[in-house]
């Protein structure tokens, strides 16, 4: 039953449509386009990240988010199981400059490989094995702040299917744009609280991408992604008897999401993160989302729910070193069981998401 299941997944992935498409068909590659697997710290908090930034992982969600970025960043992170392929694994790295005051450029990579697989598909009367299927994207970013406190930023990707053995890479290229603005209250505090609000249109220009066999192509459009959120962030002083006082940070962040090619993946996110004396955070978070029954609506959920979490580790070696190794150190990570898409299905096995985050502050 598993292998079947893992089949009918893989095919799912696939997607090559007896029929042309004019909307995005919400099964093809979501993990690139809906921020599923890049920022184990953002799939905590409810996978509400358009308003956050900070992060080269950000860029997914809001191509601007570098620009807050003050040095040099650098960003890693793994995660696995995809649903039911447990050999499935993602991976990305990614990293972003401050090359001028006002204008940032980051370069990301990432890589969805489902693994060594004896799976075929059925085409034209013809079967088809599907090895080691992968798809990879290569984004390179700039972000500037034409005015204090508004960021914009653009993402050129290009985005590579490999799936069928006997077929060459499908290729695309897509375009992303967003924009980052940050009110400070409170001028008085040390450290002014911020709201921030983001907005940002994934494959702004409608784009898709042509794969298939030699007897039978088409093409496959790919999401057009609508993202509006906003972020409030304050710091205050935590006083704990017998230590001296240290700082808490309270995160709270909102987004919804629209898909414009689709009545699918509408959804609605909000998340929290309480970072404690600058070293631990706790992340909570929850979204509902619209998903297609398949034309089984008694079967199958036509929503998904879901309550997220996770945690993360900061080591300011800068601070610690007074200065020798000035670099910060955040480790990310996100462990919890996926939602079911069948009412009457348990839930899937443990999502797991590690994110490594360096920020350098160079001399």
């Amino acid at each position: 039953m598993k292998n079947l299941i893992c089949k009918a997944l893989v095919s799912g992935l696939l997607l090559i449509p007896g029929v042309l498409r004019a909307q995005y068909d919400q099964n093809f590659e979501p993990e690139y386009f809906f921020s599923r697997l890049p920022n184990a710290r953002s799939e905590a908090l409810g996978r509400a990240d358009v308003a956050l930034g900070g992060t080269a992982q950000s860029v997914f969600t809001n191509p601007a988010a570098i620009g807050q970025i003050e040095e040099l960043h650098v960003a890693l992170n793994t995660a696995a199981p995809l649903y039911l392929l447990s050999n499935a694994d993602y991976y990305f790295g990614g990293i972003a400059y401050r090359v001028a005051p006002k204008l940032v450029a980051g370069l990301q990579y990432n890589q969805l490989a489902i693994g060594e697989s004896d799976f075929e598909i059925f085409i034209n009367g013809d079967y088809y094995p599907i090895d080691r299927p992968r798809s990879n994207n290569l984004c390179f970013t700039l972000a500037a702040e034409p005015v204090k406190n508004l960021r914009i930023g653009i993402n050129n990707n290009l985005y590579i299917w490999k799936y069928l053995n006997q077929e060459p890479r499908a290729l695309a290229w897509h375009l992303d744009a967003g924009a980052m603005y940050t009110l400070e209250l409170g001028a008085e505090r040390e450290v002014p609280d911020a709201l921030t609000f983001g907005a940002s249109l994934t494959n702004s220009l409608f784009g898709g991408i042509q794969f298939g066999v030699d007897t039978f192509r088409t093409r496959q459009e790919l999401p057009t992604v609508g993202r509006l959120g906003v972020s409030y962030k304050i710091r205050r002083q935590l006083s704990i008897p017998g230590m001296e006082p240290g700082p808490i940070d309270l995160t709270l962040v909102a987004e919804y999401q629209n898909l414009l090619n689709s009545e699918y993946l509408t959804a609605y996110r909000a998340g929290a993160e309480l970072v404690l004396l600058d070293v631990l955070a706790l992340r909570t978070g929850a979204y509902t989302e619209a998903v297609s029954d398949e034309g089984f609506p008694a079967e199958n959920r036509s929503r998904i729910n879901d309550i997220t979490f996770g945690g993360g580790l900061h080591c300011p070696l800068d601070q610690l070193s007074s200065g020798k190794y000035p670099v910060d150190l955040w480790l990310d990570i996100t462990v919890m069981k996926q939602p079911p898409f069948t009412f009457s299905g348990s839930r899937l096995p443990n999502f797991r998401s590690f994110g490594l985050r360096m920020y350098w502050n160079l001399p």
